[in-house]
C-alpha cells in the first residue's frame, strides 16, 4: 500500500515484485469514501459461528465469469521488518494450556519514512470506516503509531476427537513431538509463505531463519473486522490484521547502506539532507496503494486419514482457519481477534503470486492436496522441485550425528581414568544448563529470536527457550592467538585437534550449511575447530582497548568442572600447542562481503571458556637444542 511514498530505491524494488504491467481497477486501493463504495462490498457470513466476526470486505467488480463468486479483500503492506517470530508453532510454550494464545507475529515500522506509513494506515482506516458505516456501529481508529502488528493463529479447536493415533505432523517438522499430545483435539496451520524477492525479478522460497530484524518487507493482510465492546462497554468495530505471506525486498543491510534505515524501532529521527535527497522527485500528490484479491487453500496440515478436501456447497469458499480438509467442518472459532479469514477461489487476474511460472505453495507439499494458487508465491528450488526449503536446524542438518567421537590413537598416551572422563565430556549433555557435547546437540537448535534487547538473532539457540547453547569440544591445542608482541590482539582465536576426524568433518558441516550461501566443505578446514573472541567492546562508535582473555581454568582434576566461579583458574599464558582442553563455545554468525561484492552469512565458533585437562609434556632442552656426542673435544 501506497508505495510511491517510499524512497525511490524502496519503491523500485516494491515495482519490481509487483511487475511493470498496469494495474487493474480493481487491483487499486480507493483513496476516499466514494471510491471504496464503488469498489467494495460488506458481505455477511450467516454460516459462521462467531458472529462477532462474521463480517468480511470483498470485492464488488472483479472480472470473472462467474457472478456467483465473492472474493475478500486483501493487502500488501510494506515496512521495515522489527521484532518477530514466524516458525512453525509461534510463541506458543509447549504447554498445552498455552495452545489458545499460540500465534506467529509481526511487526512493521517505517523506518522513520512517515509519508507511506501514515498513508498505509489512513487506508486501513478507510476500510474500517467503510465498514462501520455499513454495520451502523462506531469504529475504533488504528492510530498512526510507530508500529503496525500483524499476527496468524497457530492452532484450532476440533469439535470432536480425531480419532487416529498416527502422528499428524512427521519428525522433521515437530522434532520434539510436542503437537503430537495435543492434535488429538487440535489442528495446526501451515508454514508461513516467505519468499526473497531475487535480482531477474522473481519470488524465490527461502528459509525464514534468515529474515532479520531491518529487513525491508512486503507482508499480505487479510482484513479481519470485529465486532466487540471497547472498554467503555461500547460495542464498536476493528479492523486486524492476519499476516499471510512475507516477502524480503532488500535486506537490512543493503537498507542500511541506502541509508533509508533511520532508527527505526523508536520513532526518533532526524531526516536530514540525505532524507531529503532521497526523496527528492517523487511525486507526493500520485499515491497508488495497491491492493490484491488472494486465492487460498485449507492451509492446516492434512490428516493421514483423509486427504480429500471437504467443499461447502454454495460457491462461496468460507471456513474460520488454514486448516485441512477434514477440519473444516470440524473446528470451533475462538475468542482471539484474528481468528476469523475467509478463504475463496481466485479470479484469473492478477494477484501476488502472478508469474509466468508455475505457481506453488511456499509451504510442504502434501501429496493428496492441491498445492495454493495465486497466495502462493513461486518458488525455486535448485532441485527443480518448486518445494521451500525445510527449517534450517541441526537435525537437517545432521540427521545422523556420528558415534566416534573418540578415535584410539588420539589417546593412546593417557590413562585409562583420563579416556574414561574424556569419554564422558565427548558425550555430556545438560539440558537444564543448555550445555551440549559437539556430538550431542541439541536437533531442534537453531538461530534465535530477535529481541530488542538481548538479542539473540546471530547465536544457535534452543527454540523453546530461545536461549543460547553452550557447545562442549574436547581437543589437543593446534594453535592460540591471543597477543601480538606482549599486547592483547583486538581478535583472539584458538584452533583445536579434535579427538575424532569424522566429528571434526561434521562441526565443518554444520558451519558450512549455517552459513549463507551455503559454503563447500573444501571452504571450510574440516580437520580442526576454530573459535574467536573479540578482547575488546564496542561502545558507540569506538572500540575499547583489548583485555586478555581470562577465562580459563585449571580442569585436571576429576570433579573440577563446576561453575565457573567455582573452577580452579589457569593462566592463558601458561597454555601451549599439544594441552588437551575443553572449549567452551557458543555458534554465531556474522556478516561480510563476497568476492561478488554481496553480503553474505558466515557461521563461527565463539570462544567462552578454555578448561585444561591434561598438560603436554614439555620437550626436553638437552633434547630439543643440545646433542651430547662423547669423545667430541675441540
Amino acid at each position: 500500500m501506497a508505495y510511491e511514498l517510499w524512497p525511490k530505491p524502496i519503491a523500485n524494488e516494491i515495482r519490481r515484485l509487483q511487475g511493470m504491467e498496469d494495474l487493474a481497477s480493481w487491483e487499486l486501493f480507493p483513496s476516499s469514501l466514494q471510491e471504496m463504495v464503488a469498489w467494495a462490498d460488506v458481505y455477511k457470513d450467516e454460516e459462521k459461528r462467531d458472529k462477532s466476526r462474521n463480517n468480511i470486505l470483498i470485492y464488488k467488480n472483479i472480472p470473472e465469469e462467474d457472478k456467483s463468486l465473492i472474493f475478500p479483500v486483501a493487502i500488501r503492506m510494506h515496512g521495515i521488518l522489527e521484532q518477530f517470530r514466524i516458525e512453525r508453532f509461534g510463541n506458543w510454550t509447549g504447554k498445552s494450556e498455552d495452545v489458545l494464545q499460540a500465534v506467529q507475529y509481526i511487526n512493521l515500522s517505517s523506518g522513520g519514512h512517515e509519508a507511506p506509513w501514515n498513508a498505509t494506515i489512513s487506508s486501513l482506516n478507510l476500510a474500517c470506516d467503510y465498514v462501520s458505516r455499513k454495520l451502523s456501529i462506531p469504529m475504533q481508529e488504528m492510530p498512526k503509531t510507530r508500529q503496525i502488528y500483524l499476527q496468524r493463529r497457530v492452532f484450532y479447536k476440533r469439535e470432536t476427537a480425531r480419532e487416529s493415533k498416527e502422528s499428524l505432523l512427521t519428525q522433521d517438522e515437530d522434532p520434539e513431538g510436542k503437537f503430537y499430545h495435543i492434535q488429538e483435539w487440535w489442528s495446526v496451520a501451515r508454514p508461513l509463505r516467505v519468499a526473497e524477492l531475487t535480482a531477474d525479478g522473481k519470488k524465490m522460497a527461502m528459509n525464514s531463519i534468515m529474515l532479520t530484524e531491518g529487513d525491508f518487507v512486503e507482508v499480505g493482510a487479510e482484513l479481519d473486522f470485529v465486532v466487540n465492546k471497547n472498554r467503555n462497554t461500547q460495542i464498536t468495530v476493528k479492523c486486524f490484521l492476519t499476516c499471510t505471506y512475507i516477502v524480503r525486498l532488500m535486506p537490512a543491510i543493503h537498507v542500511q547502506n541506502a541509508q533509508l534505515d533511520i532508527k527505526r524501532a523508536t520513532w526518533k529521527h532526524d531526516l536530514g539532507d540525505t532524507e531529503t535527497d532521497i526523496n527528492r522527485g517523487i511525486n507526493s500528490s500520485s499515491v497508488t496503494t495497491l491492493s490484491t484479491m488472494v486465492k487460498t487453500k485449507n492451509d492446516a496440515v492434512p490428516d493421514k486419514q483423509n486427504t480429500t478436501e471437504t467443499r461447502p456447497n454454495k460457491k462461496v469458499r468460507i471456513d474460520d482457519a488454514e486448516i485441512s480438509g477434514e477440519d473444516a467442518e470440524n473446528v470451533q472459532t475462538g475468542d482471539d481477534a484474528t481468528a476469523g479469514t475467509m478463504r475463496t477461489s481466485d479470479p484469473k487476474s492478477k494477484s501476488v503470486g502472478s508469474s509466468k511460472e508455475p505457481m506453488t505453495d511456499l509451504g510442504q507439499t502434501v501429496a493428496g492436496h492441491e498445492t495454493a494458487n495465486t497466495d502462493a508465491l513461486p518458488t525455486t528450488s535448485k532441485h527443480g522441485g518448486g518445494a521451500c526449503q525445510p527449517t534450517l536446524t541441526v537435525k537437517t542438518v545432521i540427521p545422523h550425528p556420528t558415534k566416534q567421537l573418540i578415535e584410539n590413537s588420539e589417546v593412546e598416551e593417557y590413562d585409562d581414568t583420563l579416556k574414561l572422563r574424556l569419554q564422558k565430556l565427548s558425550e555430556y549433555t545438560n539440558s537444564n544448563a543448555n550445555i551440549y557435547a559437539l556430538s550431542k546437540l541439541l536437533p531442534t537448535a537453531t538461530w534465535g529470536p530477535y529481541r530488542a534487547v538481548n538479542n539473540r538473532s546471530k547465536v544457535l539457540c534452543d527454540p523453546a527457550t530461545g536461549d543460547p547453547l553452550t557447545i562442549w569440544a574436547v581437543g589437543c591445542i593446534a594453535k592460540m592467538w591471543f597477543m601480538r608482541q606482549g599486547k592483547p590482539e583486538s581478535q583472539a582465536s584458538i584452533t583445536i585437534l579434535p579427538l575424532s576426524q569424522t566429528l571434526a568433518k561434521q562441526s565443518g558441516q554444520l558451519l558450512t550449511k549455517f552459513s549463507n550461501p551455503v559454503l563447500n566443505l573444501n571452504q571450510q578446514k574440516i580437520d580442526i575447530i576454530r573459535a574467536m573472541k573479540w578482547q575488546n567492546a564496542k561502545g558507540g562508535d569506538s572500540m575499547s582497548e583489548p583485555i586478555l582473555f581470562d577465562s580459563v581454568y585449571d580442569a585436571r582434576e576429576e570433579g573440577s568442572l563446576k561453575t565457573y566461579s567455582d573452577r580452579p583458574v589457569w593462566s592463558l599464558t601458561d597454555l601451549k600447542a599439544g594441552d588437551l582442553i575443553l572449549l567452551e563455545m557458543k555458534m554465531t554468525h556474522y556478516s561480510r562481503r563476497g568476492e561478488d561484492n554481496k553480503w553474505q552469512s558466515r557461521a563461527q565458533y565463539e570462544m567462552i571458556a578454555i578448561s585444561l585437562l591434561h598438560m603436554a609434556e614439555m620437550p626436553d632442552d638437552d633434547e630439543e637444542k643440545m646433542h651430547h656426542i662423547d669423545g667430541l673435544a675441540i
